[in-house]
């Protein structure tokens, strides 16, 4: 987050011979400041994406090996289910009797792999129960960005 930041300033300050400097008001002084417009921003998300995108070697290394666990226990039941990456469908029980992780090990690093959006939780409200579906493929990993399942 405080790289997006820091790419934003940057852009904001090469482009500032471009923009006028629009006074603002403090407490006690008058200060100039820049704004950032629209343009500003799509090239600060675009670089964002491109020069921090999401890749594996963010992540912690038992995370990651998780996240590489949970890929492969994936493509082997496409494989047999034949069915395709985005249709599967998976839950904490199926990880821990394919991986035998403890509930504990699971509940940390699932959670940190969904709010990193690697992986997206479903609630079955008939069987009361979580279920993930991957989000990302790691075969793009030396790419550095992630290719989308769907």
């Amino acid at each position: 987050m405080t790289q997006s930041i820091s790419l934003i300033q940057a852009i904001i300050l090469l482009g500032k011979e471009e923009r006028y400097k629009k006074p603002a008001q403090s407490v006690d002084r008058k200060i100039d400041r820049l704004e950032l417009t629209s343009k500003n921003l799509a090239l600060a998300k675009e670089l964002t994406h491109r020069v921090l995108g999401r890749n594996l070697t963010t992540l912690p290394s038992k995370t990651k090996i998780l996240f590489l666990l949970i890929e492969k226990m994936a493509e082997n039941e496409c494989k047999v289910r034949k069915i395709e990456h985005s249709a599967f469908r998976f839950t904490r029980e199926c990880i821990r009797s394919n991986t035998g992780w403890s509930h504990s090990q699971l509940r940390l690093h699932l959670n940190r792999l969904e709010s990193l959006q690697y992986l997206r939780s479903h609630r079955d409200k008939i069987k009361r129960e979580f279920q993930y579906e991957l989000r990302h493929s790691s075969k793009s990993v030396t790419t550095i960005t992630f290719t989308p399942y769907g």
